[in-house]
Order: structure tokens, then C-alpha cells, then sequence
């Protein structure tokens, strides 16, 4: 999605009662919101592992 549909999209659901929930809701069966953040977790460990190896050298 370009920039500027999700800008106005938000603009919308800002001028809306209940708005952020409405939002939100749209993340979550449209968009990238469904996905369960723990599951990313282990790879993230792994990048902060990596990170911090790099600093040491």
C-alpha cells in the first residue's frame, strides 16, 4: 500500500468515534497486524546476538 492511502485512511479513522479500535481492527484482518509477535522473537534474539558478537571484534 503507498504512503499516502494509508495517510488518509488514518485521517479517516481519526475523524471516527472509536476510530483506533476501527483501525486497528483493519490491521488485524487486512493488514501485517495478525501476525503473533512472540513468533519473531528467537530471530530477534539471534540479531542481538549477531550485534553484539559484531561489537566485540
Amino acid at each position: 500500500m503507498h504512503w499516502t492511502q494509508k495517510a488518509a485512511i488514518m485521517r479517516l479513522s481519526a475523524g471516527l468515534p472509536f476510530g483506533d479500535r476501527l483501525y486497528k481492527l483493519g490491521q488485524k484482518l487486512l493488514g501485517r497486524l495478525c501476525v503473533d509477535p512472540m513468533s519473531r522473537l528467537p530471530m530477534q534474539v539471534e540479531m542481538v546476538r549477531w550485534l553484539v558478537q559484531q561489537l566485540q571484534e
